[in-house]
């Protein structure tokens, strides 16, 4: 892994066939608000992941990767 390269393991967060797909489930959640990126795995699925203090404080950590 070289520095700075984040692996997670696919099979342990809930990945979508798009970004779209990704988006919308976000949405459905109304955690859209929420400052977050879209991130690809090496397959070509799609996961968001949240980042700072607010998805800490809405404890999405349970569901989806949070980073800073």
């Amino acid at each position: 892994m070289k520095t700075g390269e984040l692996n997670l393991d696919p099979k342990h967060i809930k990945t979508y066939a798009s970004k779209d797909n990704a988006r919308k489930a976000i949405a459905k959640r109304g955690i859209d608000n929420v400052k977050h990126v879209i991130v690809a795995t090496d397959c070509g699925r799609f996961y968001p992941m949240f980042i700072g203090k607010e998805a800490m404080e809405k404890a999405l950590f349970r569901f989806h990767p949070i980073a800073g």
